[in-house]
């Protein structure tokens, strides 16, 4: 019997195992993957604080009133692992530069990591999408019935933590950025 085939496949898969860290330094996870992510928990800074990201949802209607919204709200139709992935649809970290990932190294990366151009096109993207916007008014419209939304304002906000002798305690806040969504034409794109 000819093992070679086996061996082979064997020795594949160790070099493709061995390929994935550099690759998840350099473009991020590929998908599929042959090592789970790392799951580290909670990231605390040196000083034992963890930060959380949050943000409220201020919506200005035609007759001027505001109302204020939390993402839980907003997002109640969808699961709650989904709310993360949702509020980043709003989110002020968009619109940074994307990374160099021409060349070879650019078209093999997107080869082993397919997710890898999508991401990239929404993360580098600053404004929000139509598709989004239109989401964003009909949800609105479900919420507030017979009014009709001119502008969602994301505020966000950073939340610093610290974990003592048992007691969590909220050692900071602050404003980190407001995302100003504008609906009075989300149904026209």
């Amino acid at each position: 019997m000819n093992r070679t085939p086996i061996r082979l496949a064997f020795a594949g898969a160790v070099l493709l195992y061995l390929a994935q860290f550099p690759l998840i330094d350099r473009v991020g996870e590929p998908y599929p993957a042959l090592v789970q992510p790392g799951f580290e928990g909670t990231r605390r800074d040196r000083d034992g604080n963890f930060q959380v990201r949050g943000c409220d949802i201020v919506i200005t209607f035609t007759d001027r009133p505001q109302e204020r919204l939390t993402p839980p709200l907003l997002f109640a139709q969808a699961p709650s692992s989904h709310h993360d992935a949702m509020r980043a649809w709003f989110a002020p970290w968009r619109g940074a530069p994307a990374p160099e990932t021409r060349g070879l190294p650019g078209r093999l990366a997107r080869r082993v990591a397919p997710g890898m151009a999508v991401r990239d096109r929404f993360l580098h993207d600053s404004t929000v999408s139509a598709p989004m916007r239109r989401w964003l008014a009909a949800r609105l419209a479900q919420l507030f019935p017979g009014r009709v939304p001119l502008r969602a304002e994301f505020l966000w906000y950073r939340e610093v933590f610290r974990y003592e002798d048992g007691t969590m305690t909220r050692a900071r806040h602050g404003a980190v950025d407001t995302v100003a969504v504008a609906l009075g034409d989300a149904g026209r794109d």
